[in-house]
């Protein structure tokens, strides 16, 4: 199972890099914001799912993930490398708090 999914985030991964780069030629910057509001909302209806599947642990700890990278995206969206920034030191926060946190339940 653990194999499936690290394949899958993968594959997700250079989908996005190949769809990024396609659309980008054919229509410019704006294309790539389209592409991050679209993952923003995946990323939204999966912590949805989670959460409607009774996997609150799972979906509060994807959620906090989510945060930091819909700050990045708006600093993208505004050219704002303040906010960037910002959202990249909250993720590796986030991450720490996260890896602690998941270590302490295999405890």
């Amino acid at each position: 199972m653990k194999n499936r999914l690290r394949g899958l985030g993968v594959l997700g991964v250079l989908v996005g890099i190949i769809l990024s780069r396609m659309l980008g030629i054919y229509y410019g910057d704006n294309a790539r914001i389209a592409i991050m509001a679209l993952g923003i909302v995946l990323l939204i209806i999966i912590v949805g799912i989670l959460i409607i599947k009774k996997q609150t642990i799972a979906g509060v700890v994807f959620f906090s993930m989510t945060i930091p990278i819909i700050i990045i995206a708006l600093g993208m969206c505004e050219n704002n490398l303040y906010l960037v920034l910002g959202g990249l030191i909250l993720f590796c926060i986030v991450l720490v708090i996260v890896i602690k946190y998941l270590n302490s339940i295999k405890k």
